[in-house]
């Protein structure tokens, strides 16, 4: 069961609100509807680009993706709690067990991985070497994707290579 709404800050009043009953399986069915109910709510319209990004599914594999938001939820809970991290770590790698094509998920292990060094919680030879390796492949299934860029940014920085960070970043 998932219920949403869409609440104007100004003055409280709900623009939107839907509950759905669905399995699991069609969540990204439901998250799709749940972004065009919204942008046409807000009266907002989606360019072509926009569309297919609402429609993408990052993955096929429901029991990936939910591994993904735990791992991503866990990293964001904090980024230099080592329970925190070893979780986020877990998740990620189990996401990308199932689905090795799951780009986003190999971004945020990048990130997890550059923490675990960054914060000297594993600051060993093979967690840097996964960093890397965790970000290459996540930009090489889609150099279009942000997170990817962002994931190689911070273990560039980390490496104070602060001029290809910088680079990965703009892009």
């Amino acid at each position: 069961r998932i219920s949403s709404s869409l609440i104007r800050a100004a003055d409280d009043t709900t623009i939107w609100a839907e509950r759905y009953e669905t399995p699991l399986a069609d969540l990204f069915d439901v998250q799709s509807d749940l972004a065009y109910q919204i942008t046409g709510a807000m009266q907002v319209a989606l360019d072509a680009r926009e569309r297919r990004m609402v429609e993408a599914r990052p993955t096929e594999d429901v029991e990936a993706y939910t591994a993904y938001l735990r791992g991503m939820s866990a990293y964001q809970q904090g980024a230099s709690d080592t329970a925190n991290l070893g979780q986020a770590r877990l998740e990620l790698e189990q996401a990308v067990a199932r689905d090795p094509r799951f780009a986003v998920a190999w971004s945020w292990l990048a990130r997890t991985y550059s923490s675990l060094y960054r914060t000297a919680t594993e600051r060993t030879p093979h967690v840097r070497q996964e960093a890397y390796r965790a970000a290459h492949t996540a930009i090489q299934l889609d150099p279009a994707l942000p997170d990817g860029h962002v994931g190689l940014a911070q273990m560039l920085f980390t490496d104070g290579r602060y001029e290809e960070a910088r680079r990965e970043l703009d892009i």
